[in-house]
C-alpha cells in the first residue's frame, strides 16, 4: 500500500480525508431511475470523462423523479460528481446554470468554500497518485469499485487556499499550452496527409528530380 505522511508535503500542507476537506460526500440513490425522452439530464458514469461532462447519450428524468432521487442532497453548480465504479475515479464540476440528477454509482462532493476550491479539489481527485491510492482501497475481483464509506476516507494533499488558487491558475496555463500543441499537431498531420498524395503524383510523373530526355 502507498504510505503517506505530512513529511512528504510542503510545510504548510497536510493530508486530509475527503470528508474532512469538504462540506459533504453523498452517495446517489442506487437504483436505476425511470427514463423519459426529455426532462432533467441523468448523469451516469459514462457521462464523465477526463474531468469533463460528456453530454452525449444522455438519459432524462421527470421533475418528480429528480426530487425523489436527489432527496439526500440536490446537486448544484460547483458540486463535483465522482464515479466510484464503471469507471472508477472519474470526476467533473457541475457547470453554472446546469441542473442534473445523479445516476447509479456516482457520488456528489460539495466543497467547503473556507477550505477547498472546487477547481483544486477536481485537480486533486484526478491526480494519478490519488487514483492509485483509490485503487488500493477498491474492492472486487473483476471490475474494481469503491465502497461509499471508503470514498469519504480517501486522503488528498491540502494546501492553504491561496496556494490552491495558484495551483489552479498554473494548471489552467499548462492545459491551454497542451491544447495549442495538440492543435498544431493536428494541423501538421492534415498537412502531411495532403502532402503524401501530391508527392506520389509528382513521383509517378517524374517531377521530383530533373529529367534527362536522352535517358531511356
Amino acid at each position: 500500500a502507498t504510505s503517506i505522511s505530512n513529511s512528504q508535503l510542503p510545510e504548510t500542507w497536510c493530508w486530509a480525508a475527503l470528508e474532512d476537506a469538504t462540506l459533504m460526500v453523498v452517495d446517489c440513490h442506487n437504483k436505476t431511475a425511470p427514463y423519459q425522452s426529455t426532462g432533467i439530464p441523468l448523469v451516469r458514469t459514462t457521462n464523465i470523462r477526463d474531468g469533463q461532462f460528456v453530454w452525449d447519450d444522455l438519459r432524462f428524468v421527470s421533475e418528480e423523479t429528480y426530487r425523489f432521487w436527489s432527496k439526500r442532497c440536490f446537486p448544484q453548480p460547483g458540486d463535483i460528481v465522482f464515479t466510484r465504479e464503471a469507471p472508477m475515479g472519474e470526476a467533473s464540476i457541475i457547470p453554472e446554470n446546469t441542473k442534473i440528477c445523479l445516476g447509479q454509482r456516482t457520488m456528489l462532493i460539495r466543497p467547503l468554500s473556507e477550505c477547498t476550491s472546487p477547481n483544486y479539489l477536481l485537480i486533486a481527485l484526478l491526480d494519478p497518485m490519488f487514483k492509485e491510492r483509490a485503487f488500493e482501497t477498491a474492492v472486487g475481483t473483476g471490475v474494481k469499485h469503491l465502497r461509499v464509506g471508503d470514498v469519504s476516507e480517501l486522503k488528498l494533499p491540502l494546501p492553504p487556499t491561496n496556494e490552491q488558487t495558484e495551483i489552479v491558475r498554473r494548471v489552467a496555463l499548462l492545459f491551454a499550452f497542451a491544447d495549442r500543441l495538440e492543435a498544431r499537431l493536428a494541423t501538421a498531420r492534415r498537412q502531411v496527409g495532403q502532402l503524401t498524395p501530391a508527392l506520389l503524383a509528382k513521383a509517378f510523373r517524374g517531377e521530383l528530380v530533373p529529367q534527362d530526355p536522352a535517358d531511356e
